[in-house]
């Protein structure tokens, strides 16, 4: 199983790593916010979805939209 994820991460794109890194990120902070509340776990879950793909989709859109600047002039 890790030669598939190292192959999976190997083969994918610039932004799409910024993407699951800034996800994670923000994944990692709605954790800390609610062992610091001590919610109940719907709201965990909820917490982790959004913060997850709301960190993961913007600094992915962001990277991607660099990549393609960058990628038609020619840097």
């Amino acid at each position: 199983m890790p030669r598939r994820i190292r192959s999976l991460w190997s083969h994918a794109t610039t932004p799409v790593k910024v993407g699951l890194f800034f996800g994670t990120l923000g994944g990692l902070l709605a954790l800390l916010g609610w062992f610091r509340e001590r919610g109940d776990l719907l709201g965990l879950l909820i917490a982790l979805l959004v913060s997850f793909a709301t960190w993961g989709v913007v600094s992915w859109a962001i990277a991607q939209a660099i990549y393609e600047v960058e990628k038609d002039e020619g840097v």
